[in-house]
């Protein structure tokens, strides 16, 4: 018996093909752009089918795209196809590669007043302070070279981002205000106080969304706690906001928790019976 299984087991890795054909998302593309600094940022970017309403596709921004990118474009056509949403819409996914981990937390990353991420902390030893400059870039020459190859309605622009990620977000809220919707999961708030007032628009056309896990911990503590009190302070200052608890959820598996309500927050369809203002 054991001689025949040894024998099958053969047969099927003979079977096998030399080299596995890897699988790919159709209607998808990568972009390099690189960054005035002469770093190469690869640009994942996934489109609906049929042609773009006289508008423009809507656009979902995605930081660690490497990491997301894939969920999000299946999650956003599964959902346009009306599987249980009907009032989703079809739009543009861009997922920008973060590349290494220190160019990562140098981008996602305000100014702190120190060279280096103090030990007993996330990527402790890093180089912070680069936020700034990588969404100049993501504005100023990533958009445009979205903008050139296909059609996108500017007034609907969604940004969402993890952890420090989610912190980037949040500071683009704060200083340029270039979104329309705003999507911080697990948010790094331990790391910089990015409650000072939102910049341009008020409630009526800025939405912000935030997503914390029951089983979050961290320099935070109580992640939960801090996503509230973040905001009440955000909705102080004009900005409507929802926070979404996701029960069960940690640190590392929020944003997975939350990818319907992102796609909802940038593809939900626009108008009077469109977006709900929360």
């Amino acid at each position: 018996m054991r001689g025949a299984r040894l024998l099958a087991s053969a047969a099927l890795l003979a079977a096998a093909p030399a080299a596995a054909a890897p699988w790919q998302l159709p209607g998808s593309d990568v972009v390099s752009v690189e960054a005035p600094g002469g770093e190469t940022y690869r640009v994942l970017v996934a489109w609906p089918d049929g042609p773009a309403p006289a508008e423009g596709w809507p656009v979902l921004w995605l930081l660690d795209g490497e990491d997301h990118f894939a969920a999000a474009a299946q999650t956003a056509r599964r959902l346009a196809r009306g599987r249980g949403a009907p009032d989703v819409g079809a739009g543009l996914v861009l997922g920008i590669d973060a590349g290494p981990l220190s160019r990562r937390v140098f981008d996602y990353t305000p100014q702190i007043g120190q060279e280096t991420i103090s030990e007993g902390f996330p990527a402790q030893g890093l180089k912070p302070g680069g936020v700034g400059t990588f969404l100049a870039f993501l504005h100023d020459r990533v958009r445009l070279v979205i903008a050139d190859r296909w059609p996108i309605d500017e007034s609907r622009q969604t940004i969402a981002g993890h952890s420090f990620g989610g912190l980037a977000v949040l500071h683009d809220l704060r200083t340029v205000g270039g979104f329309n919707a705003y999507a911080a999961i697990s948010p790094s708030l331990w790391f910089s106080d990015e409650t000072e007032r939102a910049k341009g628009r008020g409630s009526d056309s800025v939405e912000l969304l935030l997503a914390v896990g029951t089983e979050e911990g961290g320099p935070s503590g109580n992640s939960v706690a801090a996503a509230r009190d973040y905001a009440a302070r955000a909705r102080e200052q004009g900005v409507s906001t929802t926070v979404l608890t996701l029960p069960g959820a940690a640190h590392g598996d929020t944003m997975l928790h939350a990818m319907g309500a992102i796609v909802r927050l940038a593809f939900e369809a626009a108008g009077d019976e469109g977006r709900t203002q929360k």
